[in-house]
């Protein structure tokens, strides 16, 4: 669900093909290591915890009317918005969140023979990505898992 510039809790439809719609991602390591002259090791975390999300929607889909007057709205002066999302996989119980961010660009328009997918990409201050247990989801999602359906 995306939320902010007067949409609340908005349900994301619409999805394109392929196994690459939803990335979710942080945008810097969150621990480096260096090894010294000496062989030891130094370990330094990252105060960075900004997150990148890229989606892909069908030509079709409301979401890229939502996304384009959410876009157009961050731009105009004075308008001043959050746009946060919350995700959870049902299947698998991976479940996400965000802090404040904003659209990173508008998406190409493309026209053509075919059906076209947009690809939208967000940047976040901040988030938390918990990847879920399939056998611990209850056994009709961790039996369908397992059937790969």
């Amino acid at each position: 669900m995306i939320t902010g510039y007067g949409y609340n809790n908005v349900p994301l439809t619409g999805w394109g093909k392929g196994d690459d719609v939803f990335q979710f991602e942080r945008r810097s390591p969150g621990v480096e290591m260096d090894i010294g002259v000496d062989g030891l090791a130094s370990i330094s975390t990252s105060a960075d915890n900004s997150i990148k999300v890229v989606w892909k929607f069908s030509q079709l889909s409301p979401m890229n009317a939502i996304l384009s007057k959410m876009f157009n709205r961050q731009q105009t002066p004075g308008q001043n918005g959050q746009i946060t999302i919350t995700f959870q996989d049902a299947r698998r119980q991976d479940y996400g969140y965000t802090t404040v961010g904003v659209i990173e660009n508008h998406t190409p328009i493309k026209r053509g023979g075919k059906q076209n997918e947009t690809e939208w990409t967000l940047i976040f201050e901040g988030g938390k990505l918990e990847l879920g247990d399939p056998s611990f989801a209850g056994t009709p999602a961790a039996i369908a898992e397992l059937l790969g359906v």
